[in-house]
Parts: structure tokens; C-alpha cells; sequence
């Protein structure tokens, strides 16, 4: 039977694009974006919650990022938990000053923590351009990869890219995984499957 619980109500802020992970712990955490609607990213912010009862019960709000500004903007959070036990929120950031295009102008932002969820490092800049990013992953020969969005130049489509790193993350590779002119292919999701 499939139980249901609220991990957040705000009727006063738009909460979007959810993401949970559980920790070497056992904790929960979800974090999300609030803002003043879908499409817009005006007072947008990155928040977490907790749950230490498998979700039954969540924390109050903690605020990851400030709200946005002229100069940027989160979007799409996406929370990850290492086998080493780090925690890894990989998310799109907008550049408002170059321009607003989601599928030209946004960067992948990375925060860590190492303690559980308590603390988080400043975001890393990764300056690949795309959207809405899937979890970051570890695979199991020690490749670092994830996925993103944009628009192909040639079929003028969203086509997917993912980035893999070899050397946890120090270089980054692109690779185009999946473009076709008839179709906007956008969000999709990495797993690791067996031979």
C-alpha cells in the first residue's frame, strides 16, 4: 500500500521540481526551488527539508541559496548521495545579464556536503550550457556523469548531452547522447545497467 505525506505546503511561494535522496543515516532530504510561478524566476530560491522517520514528518524550510537577483537565478535542483557518503546538489543557474534564454544562458551549479546535510560548500561553477540536469552519479568504474538540455544547432531541436569526468570531476567531456529533428527530446535520466 503506498502511503502519502506532505513535505511542503506553501500556498504564499510556487514550490517546484522536488528532488529526495537518503543519506548514509537515513535521513531525507528533499530540496526544491521556490519562486513566483513556473515560468518565471523572479524571487526564486534553492530550500531543503528533512525527515528522520522515512518522510512521515518533514523539517522546516533551510534556505540553500538567496532569493535571485538580476544577476542569476536557480532552476532545476537535483540531489545526489555518494557511495562515499557526500551529498551533491547539481542545479541550473540562469546568467540574467548576458540574456533569460533557459536553453542558452543556463550553467550548472554543484554544492557538497560532507556532514550529513548540515552544511553545504558554495556552488562550484560548471560552465555547461543546458537545462532541468539529472542527478549527478558515480558509476561503478569511478566515472562522474550526468545529463542536461539544449537546443541542437544543426536540427534546431532540444536535443541531450551528458558530461562525464574520469578524474572525480576535475575534466569534463561532452558527449551528445540523443538528437533527432522530429522530436524536442529534454529531461532525461542516466542509469547504470549491467552487461
Amino acid at each position: 500500500m503506498i502511503k502519502q505525506h506532505t513535505i511542503s505546503r506553501d500556498d504564499s511561494v510556487y514550490e517546484c521540481f522536488p528532488d529526495i535522496t537518503k543519506t548514509k543515516s537515513g535521513k531525507l532530504i528533499c530540496v526544491f526551488r521556490e519562486s513566483d510561478h513556473h515560468g518565471d524566476l523572479n524571487n526564486s530560491r534553492l530550500v531543503l527539508k528533512e525527515s528522520l522517520d522515512n518522510g512521515k514528518t518533514w523539517s522546516e524550510k533551510k534556505e540553500l541559496t538567496p532569493r535571485s537577483s538580476a544577476e542569476h537565478a536557480y532552476n532545476c535542483p537535483r540531489i545526489s548521495c555518494m557511495e562515499s557518503g557526500e551529498l551533491v546538489i547539481i542545479c541550473d543557474n540562469l546568467n540574467r545579464v548576458e540574456n533569460e534564454d533557459l536553453l542558452v544562458d543556463c550553467e550548472q551549479h554543484i554544492f557538497r556536503s560532507f556532514d550529513d546535510g548540515e552544511t553545504w560548500s558554495e556552488p562550484e561553477r560548471l560552465p555547461f550550457k543546458g537545462i532541468v540536469p539529472d542527478k549527478y552519479r558515480v558509476l561503478s568504474n569511478g566515472r562522474h556523469i550526468f545529463g542536461i538540455h539544449r537546443r541542437d544547432p544543426e536540427t534546431k531541436r532540444l536535443a541531450q548531452y551528458a558530461y562525464y569526468s574520469d578524474d572525480h570531476g576535475k575534466t569534463w567531456t561532452e558527449t551528445l547522447i540523443a538528437s533527432d529533428s522530429r522530436f524536442e527530446l529534454c529531461e532525461v535520466s542516466i542509469t547504470e545497467i549491467k552487461d
